[in-house]
């Protein structure tokens, strides 16, 4: 991460005392065309501070694209370039006495930011780093979900509660780094315990638990927790050693935390499941205009720190969409809104999968693009991570052989080529969608996806064994 110095290394408003806010400006990740930028507004003041306003030009050809944890107030287009104003996103307007607040935004092209403002007053030096490039693709399209299958709806913004300076998350657990998704709104279903050894993996992702439009929840929304078959083949995954994360939410279907009025019983529901299946690792797959819903994200975080409160030792992750750009602004959000609820994270999931016509490249490479910007976004809210503990943060699921997006492909390749990447980088884990599809199709190659099948040519299994050497 590059951090702009300016003499003692903090940007001043001119004039001030050591009392004044100081700015800090970094960019987190960058990639030809484009980069990810942070400023930091730290209060080393003796009294809280009740609001804040930045403002910040960007020379003509770079623009901010998306912007998160705070709100653009104005921005204008000049002769020389857009110049931009950001005040708080609500959650994050009071400063304590020592503490910081910090917001993020994404920029298409390379120009940095200059004549920073703080509360009016000119900062000092304003002008910014120099960029360390990494490599990642420019600026979002429309994002990629994973397919068929019980969705979750809508969150986004920080909650209303909680301190800026929660703890980062904990390291990974004991459970697998590899673990396919198993679909069971699927019939027939997949057999977890049979189907292991061609897999190479004893851990699974189940999806997706969503609500029955009562706040009950069930497997895609239909099948009821005390399915007999279900808790059987956990039960005999188990007795072999292996063991299974649960997915709520997904991409079809309302999750949970849309159906539930209150956090408290969202909780309950949520609580239903850990109970059903003495779960260890649970998982909230947001989604479509699910990623937009703030009232639904924050219940859904208020209700998951009363989950870890109640269920220690309980690993939490997220699963958003992604472009090889990194995270939208509004899926920054929810991880914002998670820390200001108090959530301990074990992981962030990304979907690597229809990114769209504006990227191209082998699908390995694009998903390690995408990886490595997202754990610079989870940088610019876990403050107090080192580069390499944003990664191992960082968790990875493409979409294997063909994808929804059908000019999209990824191979066996690929997946070899990513297991290595991961490995070398300790990421969190790696998943994909899904091993209902890791076969070929009767017909063998297809120009579509499948729900039962990966469209390309192939053995049985392929995918997952490649995987497992993660």
């Amino acid at each position: 991460m590059t951090v702009l110095a300016v003499g003692a290394g903090f940007v001043m408003a001119t004039g001030a005392s050591a009392a004044a806010p100081a700015v800090t400006f970094a960019e987190t990740s960058s990639w030809d065309g484009g980069y990810v930028g942070q400023y930091t507004i730290a209060n080393s003041t003796s009294s809280a501070m009740s609001t804040w306003k930045v403002g910040f030009a960007l020379p003509a050809g770079s623009t901010v694209t998306s912007l998160w944890n705070g709100t653009e107030a104005s921005s204008s287009n000049g002769a020389s370039g857009p110049s931009y104003t950001v005040t708080p996103a609500g959650w994050n307007a009071n400063i304590p006495a020592g503490g910081s607040v910090s917001f993020g935004f994404e920029v298409s092209g390379t120009g940095q930011p200059s004549g920073c403002t703080i509360n009016g007053a000119a900062c000092v030096g304003g002008s910014t780093p120099s960029s360390g490039k990494a490599s990642t693709p420019a600026s979002p399209s429309a994002g990629p979900s994973i397919p068929a299958s019980p969705t979750p709806s809508k969150p986004a913004s920080p909650s209303p509660s909680a301190s800026q300076s929660s703890a980062p998350p904990p390291p990974s657990g004991a459970f697998g780094k590899f673990a396919p998704y198993a679909d069971l709104s699927l019939y027939p279903l997949y057999n977890l315990s049979a189907s292991a050894s061609v897999e190479g993996t004893k851990f699974f992702n189940l999806a997706f638990i969503t609500t029955n439009g009562a706040c009950n929840p069930e497997w895609g929304g239909v099948t009821a927790l005390n399915d007999a078959s279900i808790s059987a083949d956990i039960s005999a995954l188990r007795a072999a050693g292996g063991d299974v994360r649960v997915s709520f939410g997904g991409a079809s279907g309302t999750e949970l935390a849309q159906s539930c009025t209150s956090a408290s019983s969202l909780a309950a529901a949520y609580q239903k499941v850990i109970s059903a299946y003495s779960l260890k690792y649970i998982d909230f797959d947001v989604e479509g205009a699910a990623v937009a819903d703030t009232a639904s994200i924050n219940l859904r975080n208020q209700a998951i720190a009363t989950l870890e409160a109640n269920n220690p030792g309980l690993k939490v992750s997220y699963t958003l969409p992604v472009l090889p750009s990194g995270l939208t602004g509004q899926g920054v959000s929810v991880l914002s809104s998670a820390k200001a609820a108090g959530v301990s994270l074990d992981a962030v999931n990304v979907m690597a999968m229809d990114y769209g016509a504006s990227f191209t490249g082998d699908m390995a490479t694009l998903a390690e693009q995408a990886a490595s910007a997202t754990a610079g976004q989870v940088q610019s809210v876990w403050t107090s991570l080192s580069a390499s503990q944003a990664l191992a943060k960082v968790a990875v699921t493409p979409m294997i052989g063909v994808n929804d997006v059908s000019s999209e492909t990824f191979s066996v390749a690929d997946a070899s080529a990513l297991a290595s990447w991961a490995k070398s980088k300790n990421l969190a884990w790696l998943s994909f969608w899904s091993a209902t599809r890791d076969k070929q199709c009767a017909g063998g190659a297809a120009a579509f996806a499948s729900a039962t099948c990966s469209s390309v040519v192939q053995s049985a299994g392929a995918f997952g064994q490649a995987m497992s050497a993660y």
